[in-house]
């Protein structure tokens, strides 16, 4: 069966492969989040979820335009696209299930009339999961308005139409009922040893009988055990082609199923996403893609869609307008929204990339190899390592994936050295980062990094700052701004222990 593709404009293979970088990003974008609220408890939404928002071959801009129409339509048509997933989720299920039952023991034979009972039972449970789609299919009100989604649609229908479903019903039932009480007919030639070879089933049909048959002379009745038990071995080699047939055609129709549920089950997933968002009353977009070889960063209302799943709150957003800037210097007070901008910046990417909408009033980002994000940890990742160790081979992992088209995020890197090698670390990372025309964002503490930079006011270089109110509260925006020596950290300390 050939489908159109809900996720290809050219039907290509499900992106199976993760990013090398995956567990960092799950852990430095809260990622987590986001899959469960896909997924509402359905492990294979939260699977599908991860396969796709971190998939090693990022999306095309053809192929993010592609998926935004399809996400639209699904959108706007909820419940008809949860219906077909939820069909193809079941009767998958149940197919699995069933092949499972049907497997014998260890050391045990299954005539090939068993094989035959087995692969119609699961035929019919796939042709019942074609019916089902075209009965949700006949109930939509509104026709699908995606190119996409028309051509999956029309594909499907085309396929399975009334006539094929019907055709192939009555024949499975044919050969069903041949196991029970009809006969077979079939030709044969002699072969080596005198032995049968090249079986044709030439037809199915005419009822057994106890004794000699009236019809025609070749028609007789076998009254031997030891006769009966050797033309039933003739038998089973005349249908055992008939098995190899129903097999291949289930593993064909499953095949075609199976990606269709998890195509279906990523915009089901997104679906899922946006309610909880509404629902919460978090602002969402479709993202605008530059042509390739453009570089752009503007956004409006920018938020963290992790934090916002995790709190039920609708997150302060941000506006940024890069323009050419190649490198976000971003410092200020403590705890006024430093990382949590990272981590929306770094979700809305892989979520625009995905061909999802974003928590944003308005994005526009160009397309990336890869976000690349290194956070300060509590804990050295392997119980060996000190601190700074630790960090310095994460970066060192983090560099050889980087190349000119990546996104690379810091946050408070190399925290865990003195101030001094600190500052002539992140000097040399994030200087040849930049040299390299990477787009780099670098949350931190350095002063004298900071300031030291200012002082060369280098091209492509924007300055950004967490923001503070007179009062020392926090209204966690992030606006450009020069670097300053504090970071506030007393009206932390003030809050919680008071003046």
């Amino acid at each position: 069966m050939n489908t159109n593709s809900l996720l290809f404009r050219e039907p290509r293979d499900w992106p199976k492969q993760a990013v090398p970088n995956a567990r960092d990003l799950i852990c430095d974008l809260n990622l987590a989040n986001i899959f469960s609220a896909m997924s509402r408890g359905d492990r294979f939404l939260y699977d599908a979820a991860g396969q796709l928002l971190l998939a090693k071959t990022p999306a095309t801009p053809g192929d993010i335009l592609y998926r935004q129409s399809i996400l639209r339509d699904a959108l706007e048509n909820r419940e008809a696209v949860r219906s077909m997933y939820r069909v193809l989720s079941a009767r998958i299920v149940q197919y699995h299930d069933c092949y499972k039952k049907s497997q014998p023991a260890f050391s045990s034979f299954v005539t090939v009339s068993a094989r035959i009972k087995d692969a119609v039972e699961l035929f019919r449970i796939l042709i019942c999961a074609a019916v089902e789609i075209n009965a949700v299919i006949d109930q939509q009100g509104a026709p699908f308005a995606s190119e996409g989604m028309r051509d999956f649609i029309g594909a499907f229908r085309r396929f399975f139409s009334d006539a094929f479903i019907k055709s192939a019903t009555a024949e499975v039932d044919k050969l069903r009922s041949t196991l029970d009480d009809s006969c077979v007919t079939y030709s044969a030639g002699l072969g080596l040893g005198l032995k049968g070879s090249g079986y044709i089933l030439r037809g199915i049909g005419g009822k057994k009988t106890n004794g000699r048959s009236s019809g025609a002379k070749s028609s007789f009745a076998l009254s031997s055990i030891g006769i009966q038990a050797q033309a039933g071995a003739l038998r089973d080699a005349g249908l055992l082609k008939m098995v190899y047939v129903l097999n291949e055609a289930n593993a064909k129709m499953l095949e075609r199923f199976e990606a269709a549920r998890r195509e279906l089950g990523f915009y089901t997933g997104c679906v899922n996403l946006y309610e909880e968002l509404e629902q919460i009353g978090v602002p969402t977009v479709f993202p605008t893609v530059p042509e390739p070889g453009q570089k752009a960063l503007d956004f409006e209302g920018l938020s963290d869609v992790s934090l916002a799943l995790e709190h039920s709150i609708n997150p302060v957003g941000n506006t940024l307008h890069a323009g050419g800037a190649g490198l976000f210097v971003i410092t200020g007070a403590n705890q006024g929204g430093k990382s949590t901008f990272l981590r929306s910046l770094g979700c809305a990417q892989l979520m625009m990339q995905c061909g999802m909408f974003v928590a944003a009033r308005s994005f526009r980002a160009n397309c990336c190899s890869g976000v690349l994000t290194h956070f300060c940890r509590s804990e050295p990742g392997k119980p060996d390592r000190g601190m700074l160790e630790d960090e310095l081979a994460r970066m060192d992992a983090l560099i050889a994936l980087a190349d000119r088209d990546s996104l690379v995020m810091l946050n408070e890197s190399f925290s865990s050295a003195h101030e001094r090698e600190a500052c002539a670390i992140a000097g040399e990372v994030v200087g040849a980062l930049h040299g390299r025309g990477v787009r780099t964002l670098y949350v931190t503490h350095l002063y004298d990094f900071t300031a030291g930079l200012a002082e060369q006011k280098p091209d492509g270089v924007m300055f950004l700052a967490a923001q503070r109110n007179a009062d020392g509260t926090r209204p966690y925006t992030i606006a450009e701004s020069l670097p300053e020596r504090s970071s506030f950290g007393m009206d932390i300390y003030n809050e919680v222990f008071g003046e």
